[in-house]
C-alpha cells in the first residue's frame, strides 16, 4: 500500500488492529513518523493509533497545545502517553489538568481531566473531585467517584459515593456500587434502595447485602428468590447457586440465631430444588425443613 492508501486506513479504518498496522507501517526504521503525516494521525478515530503517534512524533511536532489535547483524549492510553512526553517536555501535568477542571465546559474535557488526575494519583484529590459528583453529564459523576474512589480514605469512600447508589444514570450508579461494596455499610443503606421502589434500585440493595457476609448473602439470595419480581429472584437464584458451587465448601461458622430461623423459615417456601436446599442446611447447621412447611 501506498502512503496515502495508509494513512487513510490509519485514520478511519472499522478495525482497529488494522488501523494500527498502517500507521506502523508509515513509520521509519527507527520508528520516527514523516512530518506531513505524523501530525494527522493525532486525529485518527482509532486511539491506538493516536496513542502511537504521540508516541512516536518528534519533540518539535508535538508543541504544547497539541500536548494539553492528548491530555484531555477520551482514551486512557493516550492520555497515559501524553502524559509520559508532557512530563519529559514540560514536567508536572496536573496544572492542565487542574486548569481544566476550573475553565472547560464540556463534560468529555472535564470527564478526561478528573480520569488524568486519577491516573496521576495527583495530590489535590479526592478534594478536587468531590464538587463534580453533582454534575449535571453522567460521566463527569462517573469519572469524579471513580477518582475519589481511587484516591479517598477507605472509612470515607461511602461517605461520598453511597449517594450515588440512587444517581438516575445507571453506569454512574454501578461505578459508586462497584466501591462501596464489601464497606461495612449501615442497613439504611440497602434499605433505602428498597424503598425507592425500582428494580435497579432492588438490584443494587441485593449486590450490597451478598458481600456483606456470607450469612447475610445467603439470607439475601433467599428473599431474592421469594421476591415478586422475576429480575430479583433471577439475580438471587444465580448468586446461591454460585455460592452453593464454589463457596459453600470453605464457608466457616453458622448464621446467627435469629439468621438460621429466617434461612429456614426461606428454605420450607420450596423455590430450590431438595438437594439444593438440604446443602445449604447443612453447610448453614440448620434442620432442613420440609417444603411448603
Amino acid at each position: 500500500l501506498a502512503a496515502g492508501a495508509l494513512t487513510a486506513r490509519a485514520m478511519r479504518d472499522p478495525d482497529p488492529v488494522v488501523a494500527l498496522w498502517c500507521a506502523r507501517r508509515l513509520a521509519s526504521p527507527s520508528g520516527g513518523l514523516p512530518p506531513a503525516i505524523g501530525p494527522r494521525l493525532l486525529g485518527s478515530a482509532r486511539a491506538g493509533v493516536r496513542a502511537f503517534a504521540a508516541g512516536h512524533l518528534d519533540d518539535d511536532q508535538l508543541t504544547a497545545q497539541t500536548l494539553r489535547g492528548l491530555l484531555l483524549d477520551r482514551s486512557g492510553a493516550v492520555r497515559s502517553v501524553a502524559r509520559w512526553r508532557w512530563k519529559r517536555q514540560y514536567q508536572d501535568p496536573g496544572p492542565v489538568y487542574r486548569a481544566t477542571l476550573d475553565s472547560a465546559t464540556r463534560p468529555r474535557q472535564v470527564a478526561a481531566a478528573l480520569h488524568g488526575l486519577d491516573e496521576d494519583h495527583d495530590d489535590c484529590l479526592p478534594a478536587a473531585a468531590v464538587p463534580f459528583l453533582a454534575h449535571p453529564s453522567p460521566a463527569v459523576r462517573r469519572a469524579a467517584a471513580q477518582a475519589i474512589a481511587h484516591s479517598a480514605q477507605a472509612d470515607d469512600i461511602p461517605h461520598y459515593l453511597v449517594p450515588l447508589l440512587l444517581d438516575n444514570s445507571a453506569k454512574a450508579a454501578a461505578t459508586a456500587l462497584r466501591h462501596v461494596r464489601g464497606h461495612a455499610l449501615p442497613a439504611s443503606v440497602p434499605a433505602a434502595l428498597d424503598a425507592a421502589g425500582t428494580a435497579r434500585s432492588r438490584l443494587t440493595a441485593l449486590s450490597i447485602r451478598q458481600h456483606s457476609g456470607t450469612w447475610n448473602r445467603v439470607h439475601a439470595d433467599l428473599t431474592a428468590i421469594s421476591s415478586h419480581d422475576p429480575g430479583l429472584a433471577e439475580a438471587g437464584r444465580a448468586d446461591l447457586l454460585a455460592w452453593l458451587q464454589h463457596g459453600a465448601a470453605t464457608s466457616y461458622g453458622n448464621p446467627s440465631p435469629a439468621q438460621a430461623a429466617e434461612i429456614a423459615g426461606l428454605l420450607a417456601t420450596g423455590k430450590l430444588s431438595t438437594k439444593q436446599r438440604r446443602e445449604i442446611a447443612f453447610t448453614s447447621g440448620i434442620r432442613m425443613p420440609a417444603a411448603g412447611s
